[in-house]
């Protein structure tokens, strides 16, 4: 019963959202492929476009984020429910075009809504801004004000207050005050306003793009650097306009950056963009690598990464650190698998030689990308081939044979020829293997290596073909990478030094940052994005505050264009 006065309340007074089909996934024509040659940056903008502004609901983390940033209480209520899980898209979970609104999650939203209103009003005191002992009609009209503004991240209108209203009252009529605002949090949590980002620009007559509200802005800000809502300060900027300049928002980024959420949010892409996940599944047959205890080494490849790219990113580290920074992030139990010491508990840097460090020289990365039995240049080529270079690879047909396994004989690269060869195979493990057989140094869980069944490991290798269907330039005009390289050193220098990394780099953040793929429309942000990252050599804390520069950033188009 009460489930359905809620439901009908919100509903009669959200209506449709920009005609109802803002942020629905659009045709399969219109979706890029995900790894597509990124977009070419526009040099005039003289034809200035933000691109379009789809709908975005909060995803898992945003959800569990704001909840606890609403209530100021350690609460994951996402988790607690089981909310699915988000759906990927170009590589990340926060793109539009997969944030569908199930049945399911629907119902989980509910479940956890419902939680939250218990657990907080359990004790009202501190949260409503009366005592709750004595608390009236005036008193929810008041918390609507207040909570209610930073639970919707702007004002709450007249015709909105009232409905909610409606709500406090049925559930006041039923048990009384507590029970009023318990149900009235309840509608809120579950309502459009709280579970997306709703967006509509201040109007402007004749005009084809128009600034965000100083309430959007805020929003938008937030959940680009903190992947949250806005705090008090950003709260205050926007009542008192203060978002309305590059140089004001820029000013709010760069404070934003020095609380600690930003440096969770930052991990965030780098879960998704190095597809952390696949740390967890990590497992080796004691046969082939003896000393490696699945439950002791394998859950601590996922923090060791992501303390590498902590370290690398809030230590004035550039992009072309992330690829030959010279360490890795060690912690004691995994150290003597690798011919190490560290001291104390925690993650410490270990400095090593050039072969040994950056991104691709990481045990974690190694050990996820190999095979419980062997090494897997397969996979650790396709990774460099898609993630770092934003190469597209057709799917694998149906009747590709099985990757030959070890004999004690054979070498990496001897195998993968054997596979190769196959004319199914042909095609697509050129792109890939000549880049995975220059990371053989490294077996499968990541130490090094120079010889396997007795024969010298060869670690030179190759970028062969194009990026791209449709692209007639084998490199899209960056002839370094044509070149052929050896091992994992030479390899990381040439991905460091490469026009064409930069550029997928920045495609990755410009995803995950904007939750849309790019389209041709972004040329001009896609400049504005470039030039930023370039005056700071590509600073990797400076991604962030580049991001909030744009024209994607700062306006959307006209009328509710997407």
């Amino acid at each position: 019963m009460r489930f359905a006065l809620i439901v009908a309340l919100v509903s009669s007074c959200v209506g449709s959202i920009d005609g109802g089909s803002e942020g629905q996934p659009p045709p399969p024509d219109l979706v890029s492929p995900p790894g597509t040659t990124p977009v070419t940056p526009s040099a005039t903008c003289q034809a200035r476009d933000p691109g379009p502004s789809p709908l975005r609901r909060l995803t898992t983390l945003e959800y569990d984020g704001t909840i606890r940033e609403l209530f100021h209480r350690d609460l994951s209520p996402a988790r607690t429910a089981g909310f699915p899980g988000d759906s990927i898209v170009g590589g990340f979970t926060t793109v539009a075009q997969g944030q569908s609104a199930s049945a399911l999650l629907a119902q989980k939203h509910w479940e956890a809504a419902e939680d939250v209103a218990r657990n907080v009003s359990a004790n009202l005191t501190g949260v409503v801004p009366c005592d709750p002992a004595r608390g009236d009609r005036a008193c929810a009209d008041r918390f609507i004000d207040t909570w209610g503004k930073r639970a919707w991240r702007r004002p709450v209108a007249v015709d909105e207050k009232t409905a909610m209203l409606k709500v406090f009252d049925a559930g006041t009529a039923s048990e009384g005050f507590t029970t009023g605002i318990r149900m009235l949090m309840q509608a809120m949590l579950q309502a459009p306003q709280f579970l997306f980002r709703l967006e509509f620009g201040l109007p402007a007559a004749g005009a084809t793009m128009v600034r965000l509200t100083p309430w959007e802005t805020a929003s938008r800000l937030s959940y680009l650097v903190w992947g949250t809502m806005p705090d008090e300060t950003l709260f205050a900027a926007a009542d008192a306009n203060t978002l309305s300049t590059n140089k004001q928002i820029e000013d709010q980024a760069r404070r934003m950056l020095k609380d600690a959420r930003a440096r969770e949010h930052v991990l965030a892409f780098y879960d998704d963009w190095l597809t952390l996940s696949d740390f967890d599944d990590v497992s080796k047959l004691p046969r082939y690598f003896p000393g490696f205890d699945n439950r002791v080494h394998g859950p601590l490849y996922r923090p060791q990464m992501t303390s590498f790219v902590d370290h690398v990113t809030w230590n004035g580290g550039t992009m072309t650190d992330l690829f030959t920074a010279p360490f890795v992030m060690m912690e004691r139990r995994l150290a003597p698998l690798y011919g190490m010491t560290t001291a104390g508990s925690g993650f410490s840097r270990i400095d090593v030689e050039a072969a040994r460090g950056g991104l691709l020289g990481q045990p974690g990365f190694l050990a996820a990308h190999a095979k419980p039995s062997q090494t897997d240049v397969v996979t650790r080529g396709k990774f460099v081939r898609t993630k770092i270079l934003c190469g597209v690879l057709p799917p694998p047909p149906d009747d590709v044979p099985p990757a030959p396994e070890p004999n004690g004989k054979s070498t990496a690269r001897e195998r993968a020829a054997v596979h190769a060869a196959a004319p199914a195979c042909r095609g697509c493990h050129a792109l890939m293997d000549p880049i995975g057989l220059a990371l053989e140094n490294y077996d499968g869980i990541g130490r090094w290596q120079t010889v396997e069944n007795g024969k010298a490991i060869d670690v030179s290798g190759q970028i062969n073909g194009v990026f791209s269907e449709g692209s007639p330039e084998e490199f899209a005009g960056d002839s370094s990478l044509a070149r052929s390289f050896t091992g994992a050193a030479e390899l990381g220098a040439k991905l460091a030094a490469s026009g064409r990394v930069q550029s997928c780099f920045t495609t990755q953040w410009f995803r995950f940052s904007y939750g849309r793929l790019e389209t041709e429309a972004d040329g001009c942000s896609v400049g504005q994005l470039r030039s930023l990252l370039l005056a700071s050599n590509y600073k990797l804390s400076e991604f962030m505050v580049a991001l909030t520069q744009t024209d994607a950033f700062l306006y959307r188009r006209a009328g509710g264009a997407r």
